[in-house]
C-alpha cells in the first residue's frame, strides 16, 4: 500500500519514461514503505512494457522483489556478470531489475561495483537496476547512482487524507481524534499503514 510517496514515484516513473540505462539507489530505515514503493514501481514498469526481473515466484509475490542476501541470488548475478552477458538483458527488451534488502556479501559487492555497474552501458537495450536497502548498506552504491532516493517519515497531511477517505469509504464513523491518532502513527511508521487499514476494516462494525 503506497501512500504519500507521490514525489518519489514521479522520479521513478520519469526514469522509466526516459528509457535510459540507469542505477537507482533507494535508502530507508525499516518500515518506511520501501517494499510498497518497489511494488508500485513494478506495476508501473509492467504497464509501460518493461521486462521486470526477477519474475515473481509464488513465495515472492507478497514481497514483489527479492533480496540478494540469499546465496542463489548472488550466484545468479555473478554468473551473469562472469559470462560476459549484459546482466541477462535481451536485445529487444527494456529491462528493470529490482533488488530489495541490499545486504551483499563482500564478494558480491566487489563484483557489483567492479563489473556490473561498468557493464550496464553495454546492454543492447535500456537497463535500469534499482537497489534498495538500509542507508548504511547503500553507501558504496550512492556515488555510482544516477538517482538517489531517501525515504523518511510520511507527511501527516497524506496519512490524514488517507484515513479520512478510508473512514468515509467503509463508514467506520471514526472520531476526528481517532483519525488523527492513526494518521500520526502511520506518518511515524509507514509500515503500519496496512495493519491499521486491516484493523479498521475488520472492526468497522464496532463504529456502527
Amino acid at each position: 500500500m503506497l501512500v504519500g510517496r507521490e514525489a518519489e514515484m514521479a522520479l521513478l516513473r520519469k526514469a522509466l519514461q526516459d528509457g535510459k540505462t540507469a542505477l537507482i539507489v533507494i535508502g530507508s530505515a525499516p518500515g518506511m514503505g520501501r517494499s510498497a514503493l518497489l511494488q508500485e514501481l513494478r506495476r508501473c514498469a509492467e504497464d509501460m512494457n518493461w521486462r521486470v526481473l526477477p519474475p515473481l515466484s509464488k513465495e515472492e509475490q507478497a514481497a514483489d522483489a527479492f533480496s540478494i542476501d540469499r546465496d542463489t541470488t548472488e550466484c545468479d548475478f555473478l554468473e551473469s556478470i562472469s559470462s560476459g552477458r549484459p546482466l541477462d538483458s535481451k536485445a529487444s527488451d527494456k529491462t528493470l531489475i529490482l533488488i530489495n534488502n541490499y545486504q551483499p556479501s563482500e564478494a558480491f559487492e566487489r563484483a557489483f561495483l567492479q563489473h556490473c555497474i561498468p557493464e550496464m552501458n553495454l546492454a543492447a537495450s535500456p537497463l535500469i537496476i534499482v537497489a534498495a536497502g538500509y542507508p548504511g548498506d547503500m553507501a558504496s552504491l550512492k556515488p555510482c547512482a544516477d538517482l538517489n532516493i531517501e525515504l523518511d517519515r510520511l507527511p501527516i497531511r497524506a496519512t490524514r487524507e488517507y484515513f479520512n477517505s478510508l473512514n468515509q469509504r467503509i463508514q467506520a464513523r471514526m472520531l476526528e481524534e481517532e483519525i488523527e491518532e492513526y494518521a500520526a502513527a502511520a506518518a511515524e511508521d509507514p509500515g503500519l499503514m496496512g495493519a491499521l487499514t486491516r484493523l479498521l476494516e475488520c472492526d468497522r462494525t464496532s463504529y456502527t
